[in-house]
């Protein structure tokens, strides 16, 4: 049965940057995902729109498997 979507909480603290800008961790994440199995990654940051296109844009860079959403 496969899986439609899932949230993976992480800590939230103002002076932590998000994953996407650790260029081996961002690998990493997104490889994980791509095993599991998914097909698309949500993009929400609470930093608004524009950066919401910069972290997609990241991901699609990243992954030729994912579909990203906004």
């Amino acid at each position: 049965m496969p899986i439609e979507f899932t949230h993976v909480p992480g800590k939230i603290h103002a002076a932590d940057a998000s994953f996407f800008y650790d260029f081996a961790e961002t690998a990493t994440k997104l490889s994980l995902i791509e095993d599991a199995g998914f097909q698309r990654i949500v993009v929400d940051d609470q930093a608004g729109l524009l950066t919401n296109m910069d972290l997609a844009a990241q991901t699609l860079d990243r992954t030729s498997s994912l579909e990203v959403v906004l």
